[in-house]
């Protein structure tokens, strides 16, 4: 079955999946299937995300697999996507993001996508490029906004410790990152081989 395209925006530009971690959060459901195969309304997460760039044209993906890889790879050649799945085999666990340095430079363009496996979002691809460009970050992070009530009451005091203000049950704004990011190439200069690196480190 071949999904129609919207967009080629992202023709040129490949999508890293971070899709070899453990899933611990979801187990037991993970004790079964890796997070990415996991289904939400008959279909892969992973399937999801992979459609979602695939609207806007994107055409070539890097998956990281590590924990029950040989699943996900099955998964993948009994599917036959018309898109080029490349997977980055790691042979022990490189944290969230030290798969990233398993690719070499000449394997991306000056710019590239980088999500994590559980990400389905809506994102303005266009915009985000942009955003990164004209700024010229190495690495641009998508966020949401969350608007999150404590259960509790916020004290505020004063140097002494006197109580100043008292907020009952405030909200509270927050920017989450979301798991997606754009990097620039030169980020992967930063990243140890075969070693674990979380993207906060990165960051």
């Amino acid at each position: 079955k071949k999904r129609a395209k919207k967009n080629k925006f992202l023709s040129k530009i490949p999508v890293v999946i971070m899709a070899g971690g453990e899933g611990t959060r979801l187990k037991p459901y993970t004790n079964i299937l890796p997070k990415p195969l996991l289904p939400i309304n008959n279909k892969a997460i992973i399937e999801h995300i992979i459609d979602k760039f695939v609207m806007h044209g994107a055409s070539k993906f890097y998956i990281s697999i590590n924990i029950k890889n040989y699943i996900i790879k099955a998964f993948f050649k009994e599917r036959n996507l018309a898109e080029k799945i490349h997977f980055l085999e790691e042979k022990k666990s490189l944290g969230t993001c030290g798969s990233l340095g398993l690719i070499k430079s000449s394997y991306v363009p000056k710019n590239f996508i980088v999500v994590n496996c559980d990400c389905i979002s809506d994102v303005n691809f266009k915009s985000l490029f942009k955003r990164h460009i004209d700024t010229s970050s190495a690495m641009t992070l998508v966020t949401a906004k969350k608007n999150h009530k404590l259960s509790y009451g916020s004290i505020e005091a004063d140097e002494q410790g006197f109580l100043k203000k008292i907020n009952e049950k405030p909200y509270l704004d927050l920017s989450i990152n979301i798991g997606m990011y754009v990097l620039n190439k030169k980020c992967l200069k930063y990243i140890p081989k075969n070693k674990v690196f979380d993207m906060n480190q990165l960051i």
